[in-house]
């Protein structure tokens, strides 16, 4: 009797932990035909190699969503909730990613130049690699990011160690 109840009860527990990062069918639907989705649900999408220049994902959720190897070069991400998603080896730039929700991500790699992420919150991001020259940093907090081997807003490049600031 008791073993049934936990198995019930891990039953529910797993589909209720699924629904937290299911997205929105008809979004990515949407996102997939217009490369505009602004306030969409893409939350834990799996989307590597996109190609979406240019496009409107401005306030969206796209929470632990798979952008490895993505190209969003001039996109709008401002306000959009980013956490944990993999953007591995991601083109980010001249993005908009001002006042976006980039906690947890992985940026390893990726290209952010000239990319406005004024006001974003990379705290524990993992930043190691990637290329930041020209970026707008302004009232961005970076605690606990990861930033060994990035290139620095100013061509340079950031120390093994660099955590929560670049260390030259």
């Amino acid at each position: 009797m008791k073993t049934g109840r936990i198995v019930i009860l891990c039953v529910v527990f797993l589909m209720a932990a699924g629904s937290l990062y299911a997205f929105d069918s008809g979004h990515v639907q949407k996102f997939q035909e217009l490369k505009n989705c602004p306030r969409c649900d893409l939350s834990g999408a799996h989307l590597p190699d996109l190609s979406a220049g240019g496009a409107d994902l401005s306030g969206a959720n796209l929470e632990r969503a798979n952008l490895t190897n993505a190209s969003l070069r001039g996109a709008n991400l401002s306000g959009a909730n980013l956490s944990g998603a993999n953007l591995v080896k991601a083109s980010l730039r001249d993005a908009d990613l001002s006042h976006a929700n980039l906690t947890r991500a992985r940026l390893v790699d990726s290209w952010l130049s000239g990319a406005n992420l004024m006001g974003a919150d990379l705290s524990n991001a993992n930043i190691m690699r990637a290329n930041l020259i020209g970026a707008n940093l302004a009232n961005t907090k970076m605690t606990g990011a990861r930033l060994d081997d990035a290139v620095w807003v100013d061509g340079k490049t950031c120390k093994e160690g660099s955590v929560g600031q670049c260390k030259r």
